[in-house]
């Protein structure tokens, strides 16, 4: 492989929009079976992949995308990133993981899932992605440790870094911003839920 695919390969930022765009299309095909009648262990197939997949994702950002960048941009802006953001998709992750298929909230909440990560990912996609290109970050040493990071915990874990259960963080949650508490909405396939296609 020729430095400028190796660098590509790594790249930090490439290395998470491949992800974000797994995830998405995670969404985009549990959409489709909310649209038409799927059986449970399909939905429950979709989800368990969306969650181990964002699981994952979740834990390589906060253990080293972000600490990567909090020289380059304001610690408060990361600090809430990681508070509010990652907060509310681990407790629906938790929610989700605690639930059966057949659940009559489970749609719910995978489309409260969507709309808390949608938004999230098009925020750094958008917004911030570009500001670190312009930072001058060195992607490709930050994508090998992510991607050192993602194999070893796709090795042997599920589901990392997800709260144990509910009920265990529920009282944690009034500590937290206003802003990080989660909503849930009757309205499962709103379109703000969904990604777009």
């Amino acid at each position: 492989m020729d430095r400028k695919n190796a660098l590509r390969k790594y790249d930090a930022l490439e290395l998470l929009t491949r992800e974000h765009e797994a995830i998405k299309q995670l969404f985009w095909d549990y959409r489709r079976l909310v649209k038409q009648p799927a059986d449970p262990e399909r939905k429950g197939g979709v989800v368990s992949q969306l969650c181990y997949r964002l699981s994952i994702h979740t834990q390589i950002e906060e253990e080293i995308f972000y600490p990567a960048i909090l020289g380059l941009l304001d610690k408060k802006e990361v600090e809430s990133r990681v508070a509010c953001d990652h907060f509310g998709e681990k407790l629906l992750v938790a929610r989700l993981d605690e639930m059966e298929p057949d659940n009559l909230d489970y749609d719910a909440t995978v489309a409260d899932l969507s709309a808390e990560v949608v938004p999230h990912i098009y925020e750094e996609e958008e917004f911030l992605f570009p500001k670190l290109r312009k930072a001058g970050m060195d992607m490709a040493a930050v994508g090998l440790k992510l991607a050192q990071r993602r194999r070893s915990l796709h090795a042997d874990v599920t589901r990392i870094g997800s709260p144990i259960s509910v009920a265990g963080i529920a009282a944690a949650v009034s500590a937290w911003p206003v802003a990080c508490h989660v909503e849930t909405t009757s309205d499962v396939l709103a379109p703000r839920n969904w990604p777009d296609r």
